[in-house]
């Protein structure tokens, strides 16, 4: 079995993933395309539903399936850097992408189309254009990242966290009327 938070990558080939939902609506398929074909030497792994067309692969995009859990770890411990190239649109910057959570706990930073909600997350780096994407997955690759600031940081980054803020915050705001 796999182990959570430890990447396996090889330094001579750059994997890089993605898992989770692929409909246009978030995906921005052109953008991936623009990367994949600058960089033909790179592979990239996308997992999840729905299905490609085969007008939305290049020969380096490479479609798993949808796959569960242990694949996905397994598959991921290859991977330089996970990415969520999702449109930057206000649907975008209305979610708190779960995948970003997935991704830390597998040991890996992340490259990401902008989104403002994730800037300050460790390990994220931001990009708006095809080659800043390309420089952040450079970037990534050669992260080591710390797998206790990261259970650490993930511990305090729950629901129930939040919830908790949520309660304090709506608690001091009564008490000041």
């Amino acid at each position: 079995p796999s182990e959570v938070g430890v990447r396996n990558v090889d330094k001579n080939k750059k994997i890089i993933g993605y898992f989770g939902h692929l409909t246009d609506r978030w995906f921005d398929w052109e953008f991936l395309q623009k990367v994949a074909e600058a960089r033909p030497e790179w592979q990239f792994d996308l997992i999840g539903h729905p299905d490609p067309t085969e007008d939305q692969l290049r020969p380096n995009i490479i479609y798993k399936g949808y796959l569960g859990h242990d694949d996905i770890c397994s598959i991921a411990r290859s991977w330089c850097c996970g990415i969520i190239p999702f449109k930057m649109s206000k649907l975008a910057d209305g979610v708190d992408p779960i995948k970003i959570y997935e991704y830390l706990a597998l040991g890996l930073p992340t490259v990401s189309l902008i989104m403002p909600q994730i800037k300050n997350y460790p390990y994220v780096i931001l990009a708006d254009s095809v080659k800043k994407f390309i420089d952040g997955i450079e970037t990534s690759s050669e992260i080591k990242t710390d797998q206790d600031y990261i259970k650490t940081w993930l511990a305090q980054n729950t629901w129930e966290k939040r919830a908790e803020e949520m309660i304090r915050l709506a608690s001091k705001q009564t008490h000041s009327n």
